[in-house]
């Protein structure tokens, strides 16, 4: 945020908003989906004078969940009996009716790369 803001006021430069942002974050090593966010952080801090927050490891496994890997668990055993399991089994469980609406306070999502 600070490198797209110095970027932008630099008289000698005259950069446009864009183009500050853009050369902050290539400069950051990200690309212009980055610039888009630094557009919102200091559009939000410019409107509430409150700088954003990080969430680095802020987040959880929905497996730390005992519920869930224990539901999994039972339906993977149930489908053993009458076959093999294949990746699709998981993820069509997860996105079951069932499963979205007795997990409904957490975004249950799954593909198949990943199951």
């Amino acid at each position: 945020m600070v490198g797209a803001l110095n970027l932008y006021l630099d008289p000698t430069l005259s950069l446009s908003w864009r183009e500050a942002s853009v050369l902050a974050s290539k400069a950051a090593g990200h690309g212009v989906y980055h610039a888009c966010s630094l557009w919102s952080w200091i559009h939000r801090y410019l409107t509430t004078k409150k700088l954003p927050l990080h969430h680095y490891c802020q987040s959880q496994s929905l497996l730390e969940d005992e519920d869930l890997p224990q539901a999994i668990q039972l339906h993977l055993q149930e489908i053993s009996k009458s076959g093999y399991i294949r990746a699709e089994d998981i993820v069509d469980f997860i996105s079951s009716p069932t499963m979205q609406e007795q997990f409904a306070d957490k975004k249950l999502t799954i593909t198949i790369r990943r199951a």
